[in-house]
């Protein structure tokens, strides 16, 4: 008789079965990390943006915009005071008094380490109303990539406001840039570039927001593509566009050599002064 007690263990196809299941299953554990991070860095934001926009609007009362009715003191030839400026303005140059300093618009202010400011505020005002002291205002908040990151700068004077003076800056800010209606729409525009190599063409992204000038319409880009032959990227608005045939957008560019929007929020208010 055989006393030989009979073993009995995994075949070579259930341990192939059993790998191929675990593998399978550790896959789609990792590809959900992924995805809370970015959700929890979206919360994040979401409620960044907010407390970011009450803190401009903040600093804006608190520093204070100049009078309108010495349209001189904006730097501008003077001119009817009942007339609305229509054309938008830097809150920092435009501010009383004590010119507001820029650390006065980075977010957490109160951080002492530059490395964890991660957030930037800026704004442009212009009169809401000829006969009242309303100001509208429009601040973009955006998010700094990192601390070696360059970003496009512009002139702040009055002469030619708005046109891009460099790309050394330190923080991300609006830039004024042409552009003009093209087919029959109200959703499509092309590009008027004015700096030499044309760079103005990489100041938009898909999902960027532009901001007209002299109607503070805030529109949300959908789609670049080239939609009259001519080799360059147009511009796909969510919404009808309502600005001039030929006018003035601002965006905010990302960093010199990136294509990730900075811009998390472009939030409007009036204030009273």
């Amino acid at each position: 008789m055989n006393n030989k007690l009979r073993q009995n263990g995994f075949s070579l196809t259930e341990v192939l079965l059993a790998t191929g299941i675990l593998a399978i299953g550790m896959v789609m554990i990792a590809m959900v990390f992924p995805v809370g991070v970015k959700l929890a860095g979206i919360a994040t934001e979401n409620t960044i943006k907010v407390v970011t926009a009450n803190e401009a609007s903040a600093k804006m009362r608190l520093y204070g915009i100049k009078p309108f009715s010495d349209l001189a003191s904006w730097g501008r030839p003077p001119r009817d005071p009942n007339t609305t400026c229509t054309d938008y303005q830097d809150v920092s140059t435009e501010t009383t008094g004590t010119k507001m300093p820029d650390t006065e618009q980075i977010y957490p202010s109160l951080v002492p380490l530059p490395t964890e400011r991660r957030y930037y505020w800026s704004a442009l005002v212009r009169r809401a109303d000829p006969n009242t002291d309303e100001v509208q205002t429009t601040a973009f908040v955006c998010r700094i990539l990192s601390m070696g990151a360059k970003y496009y700068t512009i002139t702040r004077t009055p002469v030619g406001y708005g046109t891009v003076s460099g790309n050394n800056g330190t923080v991300p800010v609006p830039v004024k840039v042409q552009v003009q209606k093209i087919g029959t729409g109200n959703r499509e525009l092309k590009i008027i570039p004015a700096l030499t190599g044309n760079p103005e063409y990489n100041f938009f992204t898909e999902g960027c927001v532009i901001f007209e000038d002299s109607q503070g319409q805030v529109c949300r880009v959908v789609e670049m593509k080239d939609l009259d032959g001519d080799q360059k990227r147009d511009l796909i608005l969510q919404d009808d566009y309502n600005g001039p045939s030929s006018g003035y957008v601002w965006v905010v560019p990302p960093a010199v050599g990136s294509s990730r929007n900075p811009c998390i929020d472009v939030a409007q208010t009036t204030l009273v002064f």
